[in-house]
């Protein structure tokens, strides 16, 4: 039988997004160190989780270095083309820097 949370109507479907998020991370093989209570705190600030979502301009949560583990010192919230923005440039610098 699930569990029944009583949670706010705004905090419900955050919870899912918290359960998708951590089960694919660990799909991909990647280390989750975030507990509900921070990655709560985090979308609650400044009312982030009225803008997520999977738009150019809504806000995700990401990290910050992909070679190190979900925590809350490595994730940071963003609007989605600002993330695609920075992880394209890095692409290309590491591309540019293999073939000089």
């Amino acid at each position: 039988m699930p569990l029944n949370y009583n949670d706010p109507e705004h905090i419900k479907p955050l919870r899912r997004a918290y359960t998708v998020a951590r089960c694919q991370a660990a799909y991909r093989g990647e280390l989750w160190d975030l507990t509900w209570n921070q990655w709560l705190k985090l979308w609650l600030a400044d009312d982030n989780y009225r803008f997520k979502g999977r738009g150019a301009l809504d806000l995700a949560l990401v990290r910050k270095d992909y070679h190190l583990t979900w925590t809350l010192k490595n994730v940071q919230i963003e609007q989605r083309h600002q993330h695609l923005s920075r992880t394209a440039s890095k692409k290309m610098a590491d591309k540019a820097v293999a073939n000089p």
